[in-house]
């Protein structure tokens, strides 16, 4: 994660992403998460089977709706193996914002910093699944400070 002031930029290497779709699924799925105040986060970014990608930002708990993220962009890189968000600071302030009892983002920081690579699976005339490939956490105690 890297914060110029202006745009929050979050990346992960995934070793393992092929040139194509994941076996019997859609695509990529990702969840980027942290905590912010007392409030859990996550972006989810995706693809659908088109080859377009998905972002949304939300609180974690069940039936939390999207918040808006303006100019946020989600890249897959298969070249490179790599996932890419870019989220401009003044969007995700106003984003968190329209979450009612959070603080504000500046001077905030974060904890509970993870990524989770998830694969939708689709077998025809079966119900789908999310299956879990992948988690990473930071190091306990780790923050990221704006």
């Amino acid at each position: 994660m890297s914060n110029d002031g202006g745009t929050l930029k979050w990346s992960a290497d995934i070793p393992g992403m092929t040139a194509g779709r994941p076996t019997l699924s859609t695509g990529y799925f990702m969840r980027f998460a942290f905590k912010h105040g007392d409030t859990a986060y996550w972006f989810r970014v995706g693809e659908d089977l088109t080859g377009a990608a998905s972002l949304a930002l939300s609180a974690t708990a069940t039936g939390s709706a999207a918040l808006p993220c303006d100019k946020c962009v989600v890249k897959f890189n298969r070249e490179a193996k790599n996932v890419a968000l870019t989220v401009p600071i003044a969007s995700l302030t106003r984003a968190l914002k329209a979450n009612a009892g959070s603080p504000p983002l500046a001077g905030a920081e974060w904890t509970g910093l993870f990524v989770i690579a998830q694969r939708p699976i689709f077998v025809p005339g079966a119900a789908g699944a999310t299956l879990t490939a992948d988690q990473a956490e930071a190091p306990v105690g780790t923050t990221f400070a704006f």
